[in-house]
């Protein structure tokens, strides 16, 4: 028997790259996989490994869309409330389901810099010479 799982899912909130202390990138992260028929979506716990996490990081954000291909893997541990087990995706290959726009190829922090609000703009004039009548206020 296979251990096999191919999900396609959208990112639940902006991807966060980590690092174990051998310096290894990872990151877990959630998708939301919709159900069939507008039954709303199911969220999978997934953890990606070295340049899928790297990847994810730096080209994704909150709502992307992804297929996920990889096992399924539980881990127990002892929690405040007993036993916990935790049911996960370990990825072993991503692939970017959105559409490709301009900037698709430029890094989400450089998108999220440049795509920031701009403070606005004030001029140092004189209102006196403004037509107070046109204003519809």
């Amino acid at each position: 028997m296979a251990n096999y799982v191919m999900i396609t899912g959208r990112l639940v909130k902006d991807p966060e790259l980590k690092y174990t202390t051998n310096s290894i990138p990872v990151m877990s992260t959630t998708l939301a996989v919709a159900k069939n028929f507008n039954e709303g979506a199911d969220f999978i716990q997934v953890t990606l490994w070295r340049k899928n996490a790297e990847n994810v990081a730096k080209y994704l954000k909150k709502g992307s869309k992804l297929l996920v291909e990889g096992a399924i893997s539980t881990r127990v541990y002892e929690g405040q409330n007993g036993t916990q087990y935790i049911t996960e995706v370990i990825a072993s290959r991503v692939e970017f389901l959105d559409t490709k726009s301009d900037d698709s190829d430029e890094p989400r922090e450089q998108r999220q810099r440049r795509n920031a609000p701009q403070q606005p703009q004030y001029d140092n004039h004189d209102d006196s010479e403004l037509d107070k009548e046109g204003l519809p206020f």
